[in-house]
C-alpha cells in the first residue's frame, strides 16, 4: 500500500502568533487537487491531508500530529 500525507504550511508559527478570534484563512484548493491527482495519477492508495493554516497548528502541534515510518 502506497500512503502519502500532505501539509501545507502555515502562514506564519502559531505558537508564537496565535490566531485571534474571527481571524479568517483561504482554502487551499490546489493542495486538495494535489491530492486528488496523487490518488489518480501517481497511483497512491491513500493521501491524507493536513490544512495547518486552518487548524492553526504551531510546528510542535504539527509534529505532534504526524509520525513517520521508515
Amino acid at each position: 500500500m502506497k500512503d502519502v500525507l500532505i501539509l501545507n504550511s502555515p502562514s506564519r508559527d502559531y505558537g508564537f502568533d496565535p490566531r485571534s478570534e474571527g481571524e479568517r484563512v483561504l482554502t487551499p484548493y490546489g493542495v486538495g487537487l494535489v491530492a486528488m491527482d496523487s490518488i489518480r495519477e501517481l497511483g497512491y492508495d491513500r493521501v491524507s491531508f493536513v490544512d495547518t493554516e486552518f487548524a492553526g497548528l504551531s510546528i510542535e502541534d504539527i509534529l505532534d500530529r504526524i509520525s513517520v515510518e521508515t
